[in-house]
């Protein structure tokens, strides 16, 4: 062993001869935390002040054309650390972790004589792929004082190091800095911003951030400065994906995936100048073990670029590629994989579900509620809205004259050749990285912690077709947490006990669009679900879910458990809502004419006008004839509060009120009862809006109307046919009619 690393020695020297020089350089990387490339002063925001990366860019080089593999944290930052790309080494959706066989930059370095270190964020593992020397307890927060020993250390056994330092700015929440140094109403926004009010506080909040960054690369420099190891290290900054707007982070637009990269390096790098040269976070890896004296491994899907350093004028690599894996994301679409290519001129996007509607985190949040407010009235803001979650399947961009991606060129013939190219060169490196698109979105939680199953999933590629009933006329209201689109009625008569000993529940269920669906299963309950006679899920308690594609129309479910009690832990998601929202033991059993509003959240409630009865009543789902336990009660004169029939001391907590000209009815708290708080329901126009009371600008979000079927529904204001959280249906059947 000590042989092979004296071996690995000679040659490191070797290498570093051929650089011009005699001693081993110290590798130093800044990596910011959701940074837009376009909101750094020396990539020409008008806005920003960074003066330290300024500075340093008039020291060093500043790529024009850098790219990453991924617009969220996780995969990016594994994919910087390892070489490999998101999918070929595990680790492609947001809070994941490499395949075993992956290795990192200490595997690399150590060997070579380094001491490599590591401060702040990280969210890469599992340790043993990433053995850095970490120089904090914990990841939650950043003090760059913390190098202070480590280095005192280095600089004392003259050892050479590669120390990383991952800054939590500006990753949202934009709660540190000084925002009075941007004020609002003077900031000039990209054309990729709905110009609103809320949207240029938070634009604000956030460049004080980037500002507060900016100062953590001037406190790491000075420290470099203190010990003298500023002229014999190589510097590199970069600033991660884009910011959490919308059009940023989390997509293959520019914005989401092109990246800042500034590098310093006396000796080896000429002061003030930037390349052109087309480079990914793929390079970081071998170009420092090139500078270490090292030589790369084949397994790395980078390149060495140390030559551009040298020369500009280096052409760097053809194409760049990114993945955004949307599964597992919080708020995200159940699945809605997106790949990229660039060629450093233009950008080629591929949608692989483009029939859905993308959803994440940003969608209902309090930007993009401004947007849609402002989409109303607004052609550019409404335009910008529904590019953000209906886009076509495929792409095309030229960068250099549109780097906000406004305009789509796929459609039009002079660019035909150029987007069959690109689609190529994609679809070749998605086969080469074993990438098989919605599959591969779809097997995302087999790669999260949270979420993997220790037994494989059943997965069903193909799509089974849907019964055609049009006698079975069942419904429910049902929460898509935030999804806007009813897409499924089901009906299950009650259990009945099997000769296994078993409770069984068979039904249909009703999909309205092909797509595939998810059976989850929480904890340790031993239920088999079966679709169309297809299992899905098995008894075995340690398959944590099952997927399975379905056609439009009704599908025959069973369910088999040991009690009914487990029923309510086999969850479901499909084509638009996201996973775990809609138990499947929330089947209502309709025997009456009724109007239904169920909350999936909670598994006793509904609310329904019984037969021959005016008063609305919160029914017991699981019983046909009773309405036990829940009740919407007149206290008195146009006053009504919802009550806990068995325990009347609860019954003051909330109430429906109607106001004294009897048009509008709200939600209040008796215990300040001349507050209104949060929910009212006003008439405006002819339609019938749940308005925030605290915020007015949100109440036209969603509106009463009636869709096409005749059912009263929650609908987007922005979309009339695009229904919203709550449904409200009137059941009927053969026996009530």
């Amino acid at each position: 062993m000590k042989k092979a690393l004296a071996i690995l020695y000679c040659i490191s020297l070797l290498s570093l001869t051929a650089l011009g020089q005699d001693k081993k350089p110290n590798l130093v990387l800044f990596l910011a935390d959701d940074c837009t490339y376009r909101d750094l002063g020396t990539y020409g925001s008008p806005n920003s002040l960074t003066p330290t990366l300024d500075k340093m860019a008039s020291e060093g080089m500043k790529f024009n054309k850098c790219y990453q593999a991924a617009p969220m944290c996780s995969p990016t930052r594994h994919n910087l650390f390892n070489g490999v790309y998101p999918v070929r080494s595990g680790a492609y959706p947001n809070h994941t972790f490499s395949n075993q066989e992956i290795k990192s930059l200490p595997h690399y370095l150590k060997p070579l004589g380094y001491r490599v270190a590591f401060l702040g964020k990280r969210h890469i593992g599992p340790s043993e792929n990433y053995p850095f020397e970490f120089l904090d307890t914990s990841s939650k927060f950043i003090d760059i004082n913390n190098i202070k020993p480590f280095l005192e250390e280095v600089k004392t056994s003259k050892e050479p190091f590669c120390l990383i330092i991952c800054s939590h700015q500006p990753h949202g929440p934009w709660n540190v800095g000084d925002p009075s140094l941007f004020p609002p109403k003077s900031l000039k926004l990209k054309k990729n911003m709905a110009d609103t009010e809320v949207t240029r506080e938070m634009y604000s909040k956030y460049l004080a951030e980037v500002n507060y960054m900016d100062a953590q690369v001037d406190s790491l420099s000075q420290y470099l400065d203190k010990y003298n190891f500023t002229d014999n290290s190589l510097f590199v900054f970069l600033g991660e994906q884009g910011n959490s707007f919308p059009l940023s982070k989390w997509t293959c637009y520019e914005d989401g995936v092109h990246s800042s990269f500034i590098a310093k390096w006396p000796g080896v790098i000429q002061e003030g100048v930037e390349t052109d040269a087309l480079v990914d976070y793929n390079d970081i890896v071998p170009t420092f073990i090139t500078a270490a004296g090292g030589t790369p491994s084949k397994e790395l899907d980078g390149h060495n670029i140390i030559p551009i350093f040298k020369d500009p004028s280096n052409k760097g690599k053809k194409y760049s590629f990114s993945v955004q894996t949307t599964r597992g994301v919080i708020q995200g679409s159940d699945y809605y994989g997106v790949r990229a290519v660039t060629d450093g001129h233009y950008r080629c996007i591929l949608n692989t579900s483009p029939e859905r509607a993308f959803q994440n985190g940003v969608i209902g949040g309090k930007i993009w509620r401004s947007w849609l407010e402002k989409a109303e009235t607004d052609k550019h803001a409404a335009k910008l809205v529904h590019k953000y979650q209906y886009r076509p399947k495929v792409e095309l961009y030229d960068v250099d004259d549109d780097p906000d991606n406004l305009k789509d060129l796929a459609d039009d013939p002079k660019y035909k050749k150029i987007k069959e190219k690109l689609l190529q060169e994609l679809y070749q490196w998605m086969e080469y990285c074993g990438d098989e698109g919605v599959y591969t979105e779809l097997m995302a939680y087999q790669h999260m912690n949270a979420h993997k199953s220790k037994v494989e999933p059943t997965f069903i590629k193909d799509f089974l077709e849907g019964e055609d009933k049009t006698d079975l006329q069942v419904g429910a209201i049902m929460n898509y947490n935030g999804e806007n689109k009813f897409v499924g009625k089901v009906q299950v008569p009650k259990p009945i006990k099997s000769q296994k000993g078993k409770v069984s529940f068979s039904g249909y269920l009703s999909v309205d669009n092909d797509g595939y669906h998810t059976f989850y299963r929480k904890g340790n309950i031993k239920s088999e679900v079966i679709i169309d006679d297809k299992v899905i899920l098995t008894e075995d308690h340690k398959m944590k879910y099952g997927v399975v594609g379905l056609k439009k129309g009704f599908h025959k479910i069973t369910i088999h458990s040991n009690t009914s009690a487990d029923l309510n832990n086999i969850l479901w998601s499909g084509f638009e809502k996201k996973g775990k929202t809609l138990p499947v033991g929330q089947f209502i059993f309709a025997n009456g004419p009724r109007t239904f509003i169920q909350n999936y959240s909670r598994d006793t409630e509904s609310l329904g006008t019984k037969k021959h009865q005016k008063e609305l009543k919160l029914i017991q789902k699981n019983t046909k004839d009773e309405f036990q336990e829940w009740s919407l009660i007149p206290i008195e004169k146009d006053l009504y509060y919802l009550d806990i029939v068995g325990n009347k001391k609860l019954n003051e907590k909330c109430r429906l009120k109607s106001k004294a000209n009897g048009k509008d009815v709200f939600l209040t708290e008796t215990k300040n009862i001349q507050k209104l708080v949060q929910w009212e329901i006003i008439e405006k126009e002819g339609y019938f809006y749940i308005e925030n009371v605290a915020e007015r600008s949100n109440n036209r979000n969603c509106r009463l109307a009636i869709n096409k079927r005749g059912e009263i529904c929650l609908v987007s204001s922005i979309k009339n046919n695009d229904l919203a959280k709550w449904k409200i249906l009137r059941v009927e059947t053969e026996k009530s009619k």
